[in-house]
Formats: C-alpha cells, structure tokens, sequence
C-alpha cells in the first residue's frame, strides 16, 4: 500500500487475514492500490499561477468594459466568477482531480469609497490555499478570490 506523508513515499506490507478467502492475485491488486491523503508536490495549489489566470482574464474581461454599470453588474459578477473557475479548473487539469474551487466576486464603482472584505475558511494548511487579484479601472474595481480545497 503506498501511503504519502508530507511528500514521503512510504511503503506499508499489509497482510492479509488468517481466514482470507481472496486469490492471492486480488489480495496484491488491493495491496498495490493506495490512498493518496495530501497532494503531490507538483498537483499542489499555485497562487502565484491562478493569480496570474485572474490577472490575465480581468483585464482582458474589463478591456471593453470601462464603466461601473449597476445594470449589467449582476452579469458580470456571474460570468466572471464562472469563468476565472473554469479557468483555473482548466489550469489544474494536470492535478489528480480532487481539488474542488470556490470563487468569490465583488464588484463596484470605484468612486472614492472604503471597502473592506474579510474571509474566514477551516481547511488543512498543507494541501489548501487560495489566491485574490484585484482589479482596479478608471470607474469600477473587482476582487476576485478562488480557493482551492483539496477533498480526501
């Protein structure tokens, strides 16, 4: 059984019941299979690399859309947020498929108010993380925020 720990492969001999009525061919397949608990090295989460997905697709969602519409905001909000997950999804695609994504947008007019935003999240340090990217135009601004959580 392979079992990884903190990026240390271990190999457990498990043995099988003194009663065991499986053939030795299915107690070996069962042995070989493993439960992967925390993500390869290379599978992780990158911030730096979402926050580069958020930056590229902000600017190039914004680039035709230079003022605050309360109209159209409720629109953008959904688009965006579908697509900067779909995108990262996409990114990750390399990654064993347990990562599931939450993405968080706000939108506003950018007229010389505070905004303030906090985030509260449980989640395993090791494995989860997330990334923000702001984007700021002449007369709006957008927060956007994708967590990547890895499921067991």
């Amino acid at each position: 059984m392979f079992i990884n720990l903190k990026g240390k492969a271990v190999t457990v001999e498990v043995e099988p019941p003194a009663n065991s009525t499986l053939s030795p061919q299915v107690l070996a397949d069962l042995t070989a299979l493993g439960y992967q608990m925390r993500p390869a090295f290379h599978e992780r989460f990158s911030a730096e690399a979402v926050r580069a997905i958020l930056k590229a697709f902000l600017e190039e969602f914004f680039a035709t859309r230079k003022t605050y519409d309360f109209v159209e905001a409720e629109d953008w909000v959904e688009h965006v947020s579908k697509e900067c997950v779909a995108r990262v999804k996409k990114d990750m695609s390399n990654s064993s498929g347990r990562y599931k994504f939450v993405g968080h947008v706000v939108l506003g007019e950018h007229i010389g108010g505070g905004f303030h935003s906090g985030m509260k999240c449980c989640w395993d340090a090791d494995s989860d993380m997330y990334a923000t990217y702001t984007y700021l135009g002449d007369n709006l601004f957008c927060v956007v925020t994708i967590c990547g959580i890895y499921t067991y």
